[in-house]
């Protein structure tokens, strides 16, 4: 048995969402609140698998009540909000939200309900993820002084999707003023949201500048580059090359091309990093990034959200180390500082 709840202070919406999740056969069951008050009463009776859930409702909002779940019966959460709250979105995936979906003026279409389905299958095959992000006090950190450091990378390529905010602001914290070796991360998200992650990220770190690539930008030390949404990122050479997407493309931003161009220039001084994700991104890019003799990390089951592209590829053997999250930002530094 698998039990949706369903948090939405629209008698309409809610209706929609629990037609098309019981049509879909994903879940057996669906159980309704309206506000986060009878959300938490809901899940104290009923203990729900997921939960679907918007963040503008009256009395207690949808943050506070994303807080209280995560603490006291965490579960996957579909955030499906309005996407004029593109800020707040995020904010929510950092609370531990797994992925969101946007609403649309008609919940009828098939397009829509397609789209919802696939959500859902997200949801479905998802476990919580909850990871603190403490912004610790950097001085305690032992940091080699910057002249002393030799790298055995030019290059750090981090690509995610489902569950991949948190993850990658875990390793960004662990990594900050440890190294300064430039990083691209290719993250799944929609144009609407990268600025903001690169902001809230560039807030996190210390050390680093993070902002959203731009075509021909320069690769450099210090730089956090963040995949624009609905765009791809190429390295041509020291520079950022940025192709639009196509409707029919699959993944958005695609990590396999950033990966399979970084690869090309870059060889062996690449290090890749595949988080958490439903899919096969990254796959293809991990094929390449071997037969230059780069260094790939994983993340390990027990940590992802979605274990299928760190999966994929470990089922073909391409990776050199599979770590949990909270092991991969020591593994960062410590392969990419060479000893004397």
């Amino acid at each position: 048995m698998s039990k949706l709840l369903i948090v939405e202070d629209s008698d309409l919406t809610r209706n929609e969402i629990k037609i098309i999740a019981l049509s879909s056969g994903l879940f057996n069951e669906t159980v309704t609140a309206s506000t986060g008050e009878e959300g938490i009463k809901q899940v104290v009776k009923h203990k729900p698998d997921a939960c679907v859930l918007d963040l503008e409702m009256p009395r207690m909002g949808g943050f506070t009540f994303l807080k209280w779940l995560m603490k006291n019966h965490p579960i996957p959460v579909l955030i499906f909000s309005s996407l004029n709250t593109n800020e707040n979105i995020i904010k929510a995936l950092e609370l531990g939200a797994i992925d969101f979906l946007g609403k649309e003026k008609s919940y009828i279409t098939s397009n829509f309900k397609e789209k919802f389905i696939e959500k859902l299958k997200i949801l479905k095959n998802s476990k919580p993820r909850l990871l603190e992000i403490n912004h610790k006090n950097l001085e305690s950190y032992k940091i080699i002084p910057e002249k002393e450091k030799k790298y055995k990378f030019k290059l750090i390529v981090i690509g995610a999707s489902t569950g991949g905010p948190t993850a990658i602001q875990r390793i960004l914290k662990d990594i900050d003023g440890k190294i300064s070796i430039p990083i691209i991360i290719c993250q799944h998200m929609p144009k609407n949201f990268t600025p903001l992650f690169a902001n809230r990220l560039n807030n996190l770190v210390q050390h680093y500048q993070v902002s959203e690539a731009r075509h021909y930008d320069k690769i450099q030390e210090n730089n956090i580059y963040i995949c624009p949404g609905e765009s791809h990122l190429l390295v041509s050479g020291k520079k950022i090359e940025l192709m639009p997407s196509k409707s029919s493309d699959l993944y958005t931003p695609s990590i396999d091309i950033t990966i399979q161009t970084a690869a090309t220039y870059y060889r062996e001084s690449l290090l890749g990093i595949i988080l958490t994700g439903m899919g096969k991104d990254g796959l293809e890019g991990a094929k390449k990034l071997k037969s230059e003799r780069g260094t790939l990390i994983i993340e390990s089951p027990e940590t992802c959200v979605v274990y299928g592209m760190p999966k994929e590829i470990a089922s073909n053997n391409l990776h050199n180390y599979q770590l949990p999250i909270d092991k991969i930002g020591e593994k960062i530094v410590e392969i990419s500082i060479e000893k004397d």
